[in-house]
């Protein structure tokens, strides 16, 4: 995937529109006004960690299943992804609670390319679900 793609990728996942080579709408990364192929997302800790944190409060509980719990309460299977980051790796997980954990991760030995390479690879997954 080249450069410009995976910006695309990131900039529409964050809530932009993107029409003819233009950027509209607003995000975290108030990238409106643009070109997209004006802007250089490469990795950088001052934007991934706002990407991570979007990440981190998308509710999916649409993409599991859920149940009438004990105390007649809905329970969902998975709602909110984890994102782990340490030493060289990152990886982005559901922890299920009745199915085995599911894990999205990349571990370069660089923690940032690692960050950057799971939220490529976690974008992707969740635009294939949202279909």
């Amino acid at each position: 995937m080249k450069q410009i793609e995976k910006n695309k990728l990131i900039i529409e996942f964050l809530g932009h529109t993107i029409k003819d080579g233009m950027i509209f709408d607003k995000s975290i990364l108030h990238l409106e006004g643009h070109r997209l192929d004006d802007i250089e997302l490469r990795p950088s800790w001052n934007w991934i960690m706002l990407v991570v944190e979007y990440i981190e409060n998308l509710d999916c509980s649409e993409f599991s299943y859920q149940w009438i719990g004990m105390d007649d309460e809905i329970e969902y299977n998975f709602i909110f992804p984890i994102v782990e980051i340490e030493r060289g790796s990152c990886m982005i997980y559901f922890d299920l609670s009745l199915d085995p954990i599911s894990i999205i991760a990349d571990n370069t030995g660089d923690k940032l390319q690692s960050t950057y390479l799971s939220i490529i690879n976690f974008i992707k997954w969740y635009n294939n679900v949202k279909k």
